[in-house]
């Protein structure tokens, strides 16, 4: 009977050991995080949770051939270590030229919902001047206002156009912007919104959504596209420039292109916005996926 006991541990032995040997063989991709509710939400030792985990798991989940761990930073430091050359990945990163020269991007996977302000339902009225006939913002117009102070974190790009805006001509910001230092200053800059010492927060509709659910109340939030906000912007996945990271983003390439993923992402993206933002995300991502005549049909 003993010797039946152990014939079976060694069998077991076996079967499993060569499976663990090859998994800890695979290449190792190293993934930023930063918390960045709701989109990135980070605790020590844990894999990230938030919208863009569960996106960026759709991708992870197709590269079996790496085995992914994350490196848990600030989002400036993740992008200060990719210039310095670390060996990083990120997911949902809007592509700019100067970010090009230290990263390798991947095709566009997911249409990011535009960008505008977010506000007090309570106090739309202030916005009612530089409000256009088609329902959107001029933050051109909200930027030269003197009776208006903008909250933006710094290090986050809204697209080429929109930040050219937010400078002067010698790049420092403008004098009704309020930069803070980086995305875990998202919930003190909430906090200078509601107590009425910010009139609106450069941000999306999910998280206009995030902090009004966060507050308990759906009402207490509202958000309006700017005008100037880019009619395609796009989330791309991006690795540090050089072989390793060119590499990587070939393999991803072969992946993010599936319209049946696209799609998929979007409805996780979509669950999360304000109802009267869902459905014309949903029929933004839908043209999104058919942009291009090359991109693959079927399953995930």
């Amino acid at each position: 009977m003993r010797q039946h006991l152990f014939f079976r541990a060694c069998l077991g032995m076996l079967l499993t050991w060569p499976v663990n040997v090859l998994a800890d063989d695979l290449p190792v991709i190293h993934w930023g995080a930063a918390h960045f509710p709701p989109f990135w939400q980070v605790e020590d030792n844990q894999p990230p949770k938030g919208i863009f985990a569960e996106v960026q798991q759709l991708v992870l989940d197709q590269l079996s051939e790496y085995r992914h761990q994350f490196d848990h930073s600030n989002f400036n430091r993740l992008l200060l270590e990719m210039q310095q050359g670390k060996p990083l990945c990120l997911f949902g990163l809007t592509k700019t030229p100067e970010r090009q020269a230290y990263l390798m991007f991947s095709e566009p996977f997911l249409p990011l919902p535009a960008y505008g302000a977010i506000f007090k339902q309570s106090e739309k009225h202030k916005l009612e001047p530089f409000l256009l006939p088609d329902g959107r913002l001029s933050l051109r117009s909200l930027l030269n206002s003197q009776n208006m102070l903008l909250g933006h974190i710094g290090g986050r790009s809204l697209g080429p156009d929109i930040d050219a805006l937010l400078v002067d001509g010698r790049g420092r910001p403008r004098p009704t912007l309020v930069p803070f230092m980086n995305t875990q200053s998202y919930q003190p800059m909430m906090g200078m919104l509601l107590k009425g010492r910010l009139d609106i927060i450069l941000g999306n509709a999910i998280e206009a959504r995030y902090y009004s659910a966060k507050y308990d109340s759906e009402d207490l939030l509202s958000f309006l596209p700017f005008e100037e906000s880019p009619a395609h912007f796009s989330a791309h996945f991006a690795c540090t420039t050089g072989a390793w990271g060119q590499q990587i983003i070939a393999n991803i390439n072969h992946i993010v292109t599936n319209n049946a993923l696209i799609l998929a992402g979007a409805e996780r993206m979509a669950a999360h916005m304000l109802s009267d933002n869902r459905r014309a995300y949903l029929q933004q991502a839908d043209t999104f996926s058919q942009l291009s005549p090359g991109r693959p049909q079927g399953a995930m």
